[in-house]
Formats: structure tokens, sequence, C-alpha cells
């Protein structure tokens, strides 16, 4: 969290962090088979990251990109 606070307006950062993101998910839900199987069990479920403060990551206030939910998706 704090690579992606930190560089919040380094474009550099804005070119990698959806797959940096991806990636770091994958990896989460490989190595541990007690998370994987909890996000196995959401589907075929739509993920919401509800963070009413992040238009990002989340649905903001209603309509965020909600880019933590579909990586999470993509990923089960």
């Amino acid at each position: 969290m704090k690579i992606g606070k930190a560089n919040t307006k380094d474009e550099t950062w804005h070119s990698v962090e959806d797959a940096t993101m991806k990636k770091a998910l994958f990896f989460k839900f490989k190595q541990s088979e007690d998370l994987s199987k909890n996000l196995l069990s959401t589907s075929p479920l739509t993920l919401v990251h509800n963070n009413p403060k992040d238009q990002y990551w989340g649905i903001g206030k209603g309509s965020g990109k909600n880019r933590l939910g579909v990586m999470l998706m993509e990923v089960r």
C-alpha cells in the first residue's frame, strides 16, 4: 500500500499498478489454500470493493471502476 500511495503522481507507477496488483493477488491466493477456497466459493458472484472514497479500486460513491473487485474475479 505504501508503494502505491508514495507514487500516486508518478506516471511510471500508473503504467504498472494494475499488473502489480493482479500479480500480488494471484500470489496471495496461491500461497493459502484457505484463502483460495474462500475466493473460489464466491463464484459466480460479482465481487465489489465497497469503498466510498476510492473511485479506482472501489466503487466510490456508486460509479467507481471497482478494479479490485474485477481483479479478484479474474484471479478467481
